[in-house]
């Protein structure tokens, strides 16, 4: 599948023209669906973390840090969009000891491993139940600029919502680890004080 496709879908959802290539200013739907393509796909891709589009990767350290709380900086890589895990010998850094400002990660570590969402994905990347709820999505953002219909924008965007993202995250966290409430749920399972109250 390419994107000229997967821009069609959106069209075809909202009874528009095909178009048969992006970029076509003459032809608003190639124009628009060429300028909210990625955009549009960057958004979703932030709403979970999404199984299909997340690796992992050795972060490069900064000369400094940034953060005086912090000893080491490290940057993020270049198609960052959500951070996942740091994974470290043992299980993973916790929230509270690292923190993000912009395009870097701030911790106390003197290594840092990131598994992170990325931006880097294509068509056929897409799991099947992503690819509805970027499509719907794509469709609400194109009704306004195609159609001049923000009523029909907020019916896409409630479907988008309501339906198609939550059923895409909902899969992606059966089949995979990539539940977004994991971190919180080991945390809590780990905790000293909660796992008290269940000793008799």
């Amino acid at each position: 599948m390419t994107k000229t496709e997967i821009v069609n879908l959106a069209l075809s959802k909202l009874g528009a023209t095909l178009i048969a290539r992006l970029g076509d200013a003459a032809l608003p739907g190639s124009h628009h669906g060429r300028l909210l393509y990625q955009p549009t796909l960057e958004r979703v891709l932030r709403d979970f973390p999404w199984s299909f589009a997340t690796r992992e990767e050795s972060l490069a350290r900064l000369p400094a840090a940034l953060v005086s709380r912090y000893t080491y900086s490290y940057a993020l890589p270049a198609d960052f969009i959500r951070i996942g895990t740091l994974p470290e010998t043992g299980g993973h850094i916790r929230n509270e000891d690292f923190t993000r400002t912009g395009q870097a990660i701030h911790t106390n570590k003197t290594t840092a491993l990131l598994q992170y969402v990325h931006s880097s994905v294509e068509p056929d990347d897409f799991d099947p139940d992503f690819r509805d709820a970027f499509v719907t999505l794509l469709a609400a953002e194109l009704a306004t600029p195609l159609l001049q219909s923000p009523q029909l924008t907020q019916t896409l965007m409630q479907e988008y919502l309501g339906v198609s993202l939550p059923k895409a995250k909902s899969i992606d966290a059966r089949e995979t680890e990539s539940n977004e409430n994991h971190g919180p749920y080991r945390a809590i399972n780990s905790s000293p004080l909660c796992n008290s109250r269940f000793i008799r």
